[in-house]
């Protein structure tokens, strides 16, 4: 969650910077039009959000379900485990206790390799998106004349006309 503040707050500052004109930063009194841009909202009601949201949950389900099988296949060898050890062999336990270290050591290992595989998936995707945004914001303050935007969540105040969320979220529609 920091590093996509971290991202919005670097985007944000790449807004700023790419939608000046280079006119206005030499005529320090020619208009400037500022615009106010959610970043955050246009994210989250992207439909390319949603696609993505599915592709990954279609994409890593069948890893899920083979970690949660595992994950019961451990707990099933552990509860016998603790059930019957007493009257269990000597032989017969050091097996069952060999197989759920191995059991557990190989869990976990896929457990952080699917997580680190899903993390790099979602950071990958979530690059595309805020690219695609850039983008949109762009077209929208180029169409509306704005010299300047600027990320709401940066912001300490702001007057609702400047606002170009909605326009940037119909601009990312049509991006789809």
């Amino acid at each position: 969650m920091k590093k996509l503040g971290l991202v919005l707050c670097a985007i944000s500052a790449y807004f700023a910077v790419m939608t000046v004109n280079a006119a206005d930063a030499v005529n320090p009194n020619a208009g400037v039009k500022i615009g106010v841009v959610d970043v955050q909202t246009v994210v989250q009601k992207s439909p390319q959000m949603a696609t993505v949201a599915a592709k990954l949950k279609q994409q890593f389900k069948p890893r899920e379900q083979a970690i949660v099988g595992k994950q019961k296949q451990l707990q099933a060898d552990q509860k016998k485990y603790d059930k019957n050890a007493s009257v269990m062999s000597s032989k017969d336990r050091a097996a069952l206790q060999d197989k759920i270290i191995a059991e557990k050591s190989t869990l976990q290992g896929q457990i952080a390799a699917f997580q680190r595989d899903i993390t790099n998936e979602q950071n990958s995707a979530m690059q595309n998106i805020l690219n695609q945004v850039k983008t949109a914001v762009k077209s929208v303050a180029q169409q509306g004349g704005y010299t300047l935007v600027l990320q709401k969540q940066s912001l300490a105040f702001s007057t609702g006309g400047v606002d170009i969320t909605k326009a940037v979220l119909v601009a990312m529609k049509k991006q789809k």
